[in-house]
């Protein structure tokens, strides 16, 4: 199988997922005050439902934040893979294998 790869367009790669970052970092941050539920009523339906609001929004936020900085670690990553790619590619030592690698669909 063949892999081009176009190393001069892998910063602007994560330059791309550096602001998605950000973007999503922003969204997660300004909407995080709004999954606190208003203090519920005595009722047991308000009770548990706040409860239980509170109790997703802690899971959500468990996978989400460990996702943005995976995202950012990926984005940061990019640009150091470029460089190495660029100048073993212009050695003209470049090569891709796929010993070990597996493919699933």
């Amino acid at each position: 199988m063949f892999v081009q790869v176009a190393h001069e367009e892998l910063p602007g790669i994560g330059g791309q997922l550096q602001t998605i970052h950000g973007a999503l970092s922003s969204v997660v941050g300004t909407q995080l005050h709004r999954a606190v539920p208003i203090p519920a009523g005595t009722d047991s339906v308000s009770v548990t439902a706040a409860m239980r609001l509170v109790a997703q929004t802690a899971q959500h936020m468990a996978v989400t934040v460990p996702g943005l900085a995976h995202l950012l670690s990926g984005a940061e990553m990019i640009y150091p893979v470029s460089a190495a790619y660029g100048g073993t590619d212009g050695t003209g030592g470049a090569t891709i294998g796929g010993v070990g690698a597996q493919l699933s669909v």
